[in-house]
């Protein structure tokens, strides 16, 4: 029987560092409803995040945020999804930790750049230089490393997602909750006995191996 963790799982991380779709996945692999902090957001304010922007600017964005936060108090057993910046304030993210188990999906500037991109629409992008938005970068990964896991999205697409789901499987098998977060080579990782990503990759090629069949009395082996 397949392990279902409790608690809501928490995906936080850059822009274009695949929140929504690896998101929506874990959430059909678990079975759980899958919720969007931005959604919230819209749904609640009725405009676009763009437009937000546009005609009210930043402020206004992340005084929406905290509301959407609150809000997240109420959910349970839940997938959520958090816009970019939203842990990235002073006691948001033990804010999120409360709600469940946080997992940063980490990803190269460079990559997770071309992602957002091509979604478009991203207005923390606008009028900002290579140099502003390799600093916005730096200091919002101080916040994402406070989650309780990190799944290194380096160099993987939809490949991901088998990844994020043995992590947190492995996760809440070990230890409801992570008082260490797992490094990118797992040098520091602790509260899951240290499992690395070489490990999960062991882990993942172990899982999509055809089973051995076993020989019947009387049948030779054949040296292939």
């Amino acid at each position: 029987m397949r392990f279902v963790p409790a608690g809501n799982v928490v995906l936080v991380g850059f822009m274009g560092a695949g929140k929504s779709v690896c998101g929506r996945l874990l959430a059909r692999r678990l079975g759980r409803c899958f919720v969007e902090t931005d959604d919230v957001i819209v749904a609640r304010d009725g405009r676009s995040i763009p437009e937000i922007f546009r005609q009210d600017g930043e402020p206004t964005f992340r005084r929406l945020e905290v509301e959407a936060l609150e809000a997240l108090r109420l959910k349970a057993d839940d997938v959520i999804a958090t816009g970019g910046g939203l842990p990235c304030h002073e006691g948001r993210m033990d804010v999120l930790r409360e709600l469940g188990t946080v997992v940063w999906l980490r990803g190269e500037l460079d990559e997770v750049l071309a992602r957002a991109r091509r979604s478009g629409n991203r207005p923390m992008l606008d009028g900002r230089s290579p140099e502003e938005i390799a600093a916005l970068y730096r200091g919002r990964e101080a916040f994402y490393a406070q989650a309780h896991v990190t799944v290194d999205t380096a160099g993987l697409g939809i490949e991901v997602g088998p990844r994020l789901d043995l992590r947190v499987e492995l996760t809440h098998a070990g230890q409801a909750r992570l008082d260490q977060r797992h490094t990118r080579d797992g040098a520091a990782a602790e509260g899951i006995g240290g499992v690395t990503n070489s490990q999960i990759d062991q882990r993942l090629s172990g899982r999509h191996r055809a089973p051995r069949r076993r020989r019947r009395r009387g049948e030779e082996r054949q040296e292939v």
